[in-house]
């Protein structure tokens, strides 16, 4: 799994041929989802965001502090859990918006 906040132009197009390898030669899907860690006590810690929570209480959709992770995986054909992680990459402020 390649994890890296920089990336050089090489490096992206090195990840995004080997990916694109994979998924035409051996996997028949691919998955893309973003999860959150949650941070609520780490007040330190650079670029944390609100990300939204569900049943932190009683009916409550909290938001909490942490850092979300967009994550691709190859998923195995057929019924099974099996997926290969592909790539992860920390979200930070401002991502999620389309540039105007």
């Amino acid at each position: 799994m390649v994890v890296a906040q920089a990336r050089t132009a090489d490096e992206v197009e090195t990840i995004r041929v080997l990916c694109e390898r994979i998924l035409q030669e051996l996997i028949e899907a691919e998955a893309i989802d973003v999860t959150c860690w949650l941070r609520p006590d780490a007040h330190t810690s650079p670029q944390r965001i609100l990300c939204h929570t569900y049943g932190r209480g009683k009916d409550q959709h909290i938001p909490v502090p942490g850092w979300p992770y967009s994550i691709i995986c190859a998923l195995e054909p057929g019924r099974s859990s099996w997926t290969a992680p592909l790539d992860a990459l920390r979200l930070t402020p401002g991502d999620d918006t389309p540039p105007s």
